[in-house]
């Protein structure tokens, strides 16, 4: 069974009727995989005729269609594009011996192909070329005393957003898990993100459920105006919009940067980029750990709260938290976390997991508070353009412009 974070292999089926051959092939490829086969058209003992199906990542990748002795000559090539697919169907004349070598190199394919698969990703290409700061980021992280780590660990952590930012698409499922004063939540949603600079779109969907709550968030952009509805349980919705190019002339402003120069925005408003914005925001990051997630090479970086944050959330002991010593772990309320963990790709510092966790004041084991994870992740893809399309009804819609810009301030570098 493929595993859907790492690239698809090629799909080849193929089996004639009768003579138990195609109860033959079934043993080699899945019922999905198989497509069809033509009834022989020459001896049953010498020669078949076989049709294959086969799904490739792009059409560069046909070369990965087996060439076969010229004896054994194809008779048609059909390229096609499905469901954002590139697939070829392929016609043979082979040998019964052919076609067991056939059968023998499809399975082959399929096995290598998915011995690095995962569930995290299905990503044919990077986010985008890796940039310099992205390399030196990533080399020999584990060897560096942890002075220099939390340097390392900060600067992969800022060219995992810029890479968010910079990516043409990017398509994940999401799913969510929270602890809430002794409560589950579980949640799952999607995302979708197309264009860079001030074409930048995105929609993010998330359900949370609990034992009797359910709570509904949806942040789209067009590229022109930010939407947020929310729903939680039995409470009316609330609509809100901003005008994303308001809040982009802004912030030219406040980076002293031109219109053309100006990056996309979506960290300021909402999805994935702004919530790895906000943590990196809140955290500063102390290490990193080359591991593998599902046999994706990833690396675990943990942070702990940004002093000056921290103190903003808790004034009455802000005076210790600023102080050489900080806060001690037990002096934490209970329902703060103590440590955030993020999950990143190696290949491209792409955000698998975040992960809030607390301090067992006892045991000083870290307990997971929440997980936010994305996988099904799909980078490069072309993505439907109506996903951007959102037209609310005007009742208890409220907006938030002119608040925004106003308290709109830039990340930290």
């Amino acid at each position: 069974m493929l595993n859907p974070y790492t690239q698809e292999p090629a799909h080849v089926g193929g089996g004639p009727e009768g003579f138990g051959f195609d109860r033959f092939l079934r043993g080699f490829f899945d019922r999905s995989q198989l497509v069809s086969l033509e009834k022989p058209l020459a001896s049953a003992q010498s020669a078949v005729w076989a049709l294959f199906f086969v799904n490739v990542r792009s059409r560069e990748n046909l070369a990965e269609i087996p060439r076969l002795p010229s004896w054994n000559k194809t008779v048609f090539v059909v390229m096609g594009k499905k469901n954002r697919k590139y697939f070829a169907i392929v016609r043979y004349r082979l040998g019964w011996f052919s076609f067991l070598l056939l059968a023998l190199w499809a399975n082959l394919v399929t096995a290598q192909t998915g011995q690095n698969s995962s569930i995290y990703r299905r990503a044919s290409a990077p986010i985008a070329t890796p940039s310099r700061e992205q390399e030196i980021a990533g080399s020999e992280i584990s060897a560096i005393a942890a002075s220099d780590q939390a340097g390392r660990a900060e600067r992969m952590v800022t060219a995992s957003l810029a890479g968010l930012a910079r990516a043409e698409s990017i398509q994940a499922r999401i799913r969510q898990r929270v602890v809430f004063s002794g409560r589950l939540i579980v949640g799952a949603g999607t995302y979708v993100q197309s264009g860079i600079g001030s074409e930048q779109r995105f929609r993010f969907e998330s359900t949370l459920k609990g034992d009797t709550e359910q709570f509904v968030l949806q942040e789209i952009s067009d590229g022109i105006v930010f939407w947020t509805y929310r729903k939680n349980s039995t409470d009316a919705p609330s609509i809100e919009r901003i005008d994303i190019r308001r809040v982009r002339s802004q912030l030219e402003k406040l980076l002293n940067v031109k219109h053309r120069d100006m990056p996309a925005v979506s960290a300021y408003m909402g999805g994935i980029q702004r919530t790895l914005a906000l943590v990196r925001e809140w955290f500063l990051f102390t290490s990193a750990t080359a591991e593998l997630l599902d046999g994706v090479p990833v690396w675990k970086i943990d942070g702990r709260w940004n002093p000056e944050k921290l103190a903003v959330l808790l004034p009455d002991k802000a005076e210790t938290i600023r102080s050489e010593q900080g806060l001690s772990p037990e002096a934490m309320p209970e329902t703060m976390p103590h440590t955030v963990r993020l999950i990143l790709g190696q290949r491209d510092l792409f955000p698998f997991r975040i992960e809030l966790l607390s301090l067992q004041k006892e045991s000083h084991a870290l307990e997971q508070m929440s997980l936010f994870e994305l996988f099904d992740v799909r980078i490069g893809d072309p993505v439907d353009a109506s996903a951007f399309v959102y037209r609310p009804a005007a009742t208890g819609l409220i907006d938030y412009t002119e608040s925004y810009v106003n308290q709109v301030v830039p990340l930290r570098p």
